[in-house]
């Protein structure tokens, strides 16, 4: 479910060789969270603390590391995370992402990285009156849906930005990047803003479903200078790029080892999942079918 981190490696022959979860609530008590979350007063806003997500990371990798897991044998690396969610990154916080000291987990060094500390997710509902807002700039709900695939709704991120930025503009000023929970997880892996992927992309009511790019009547309704906030989506399954260096320093990943997009699971647990085999089309499916 929501309530835990799960990590799953996998051999050439696709056999499970390694399974394990961190649960938020019972491993992690220090966020007080109920259900991994936190349900504000008004009973509409729900949020996830993002230091949560870094920290359940960190201790699922030092767990595997403890029980001597050979990370240097991993090939590739997935995943998949809750969609909907979003993560906003402060101005200057990819210096500190790509030069993340070793000698710490990971959390300590992004202590400061996030303008918003408690992400919106999923069950968050809001956002109604940005979600009329969105609708009436593209001539209604039916425009909007024929542009992005569905009508406009509460927990869907677009609208969730646009909350933000119309309650807290200084708090969206100072945001360089901003995550879905797919990509914000890809990015730890990477060291760098990892891209959104299509996928999860359309649960945003901001992508043009048959280009597969930002509308940009969509963006604008919803705040200003999002497009180099959001960056170019990617197709899903994309290869990224190379793991960053901390986790070669700090638990023996080759450096080789290939960060592929991850995507939106819906309603979805975060998962990362191990991949060994070369044969991407053969995993690509199998994760798809293990969900």
């Amino acid at each position: 479910g929501k309530h835990m981190l799960k990590v799953i490696a996998i051999d050439e022959q696709l056999r499970v060789i390694y399974e394990d979860n961190v649960h938020f609530d019972k491993d992690l008590p220090e966020f007080k969270t109920q259900g991994g979350v936190y349900i504000h007063s008004d009973r509409l806003t729900i949020t996830s603390p993002v230091l949560m997500w870094v920290k359940a990371l960190d201790l699922i990798l030092e767990k595997m590391k403890s029980l001597g897991f050979n990370f240097s044998q991993v090939r590739a690396l997935s995943g998949a995370g809750q969609q909907h969610g979003s993560v906003y990154w402060k101005k200057g916080s990819v210096q500190i992402l790509k030069n993340a000291s070793s000698e710490l987990p990971l959390h300590q060094s992004l202590k400061a990285c996030f303008s918003v500390s408690n992400s919106p997710i999923w069950m968050d509902s809001s956002t109604a009156s940005q979600c009329s807002t969105l609708e009436k700039a593209v001539g209604g709900a039916q425009h909007l849906a024929s542009i992005t695939g569905s009508r406009a709704y509460e927990r869907f991120t677009g609208n969730q930005i646009a909350k933000i930025y119309s309650q807290n503009p200084e708090v969206y000023m100072e945001t360089e990047r901003i995550s879905l929970v797919s990509s914000f997880a890809a990015s730890l892996f990477l060291g760098a803003y990892a891209p959104i992927d299509y996928s999860d992309g359309s649960g945003m009511n901001l992508l043009q479903i048959w280009k597969k790019v930002w509308s940009v009547s969509c963006l604008d309704a919803c705040a200003p200078g999002l497009e180099e906030k959001l960056g170019c989506p990617v197709p899903s399954h994309s290869v990224l790029g190379p793991i960053s260096p901390y986790y070669s320093q700090r638990y023996g990943f080759s450096p080789d080892c290939k960060i592929v997009a991850f995507t939106g699971d819906n309603p979805g647990e975060m998962i990362k999942c191990v991949r060994f085999s070369e044969n991407d089309y053969v995993c690509t499916k199998i994760l798809n079918q293990s969900h």
